[in-house]
């Protein structure tokens, strides 16, 4: 009997943990995204006032899967750590993942998705974040559709 509770706890133990923290493991479809949408808040933090940037730009969208096959990373501060946008990845033109950011601030960078309720932080890689930079100025506010 004590042998069936100890097997037990280890499979618990080992079933719990949590081994596949890379972001193509965690989401596989990552690898088929087609294009992106770019939205940079105005205010960090903030998502009502965005800007954004459509993207099929197969340079950016490699350097973005590059970046989310990496390990994920501790868990970011919310209250200093602010997110400073969010890319929508779509696949055969429907969303399937949305990836926030944070990129100005060295102290602190990241990549950010959702996954079963679990946030998973990734490193952002230098080239990224130049990209982020280099679109934000082709970024436009949303206009609302007269009906």
């Amino acid at each position: 009997m004590k042998a069936i509770v100890i097997f037990t706890v280890s499979l618990l133990f080992f079933a719990c943990q949590d081994n596949d923290s890379n972001g193509i493991t965690l989401m596989p479809a990552i690898r088929n995204t087609d294009s992106v949408e770019i939205l940079y808040f105005k205010e960090p933090g903030n998502q009502r006032f965005y800007t954004y940037f459509p993207s099929t730009d197969k340079e950016f969208i490699n350097v973005l899967v590059a970046d989310l096959d990496k390990n994920s990373e501790t868990e970011k501060d919310e209250n200093t750590c602010v997110k400073e946008g969010k890319i929508y990845m779509h696949k055969n033109g429907s969303i399937f993942n949305t990836v926030f950011f944070s990129f100005t601030d060295n102290s602190c960078k990241f990549l950010r998705f959702i996954k079963n309720g679990k946030l998973y932080y990734f490193p952002i890689s230098d080239k990224l974040r130049q990209m982020l930079k280099d679109f934000r100025p082709l970024s436009k506010e949303p206009v609302a559709n007269a009906q």
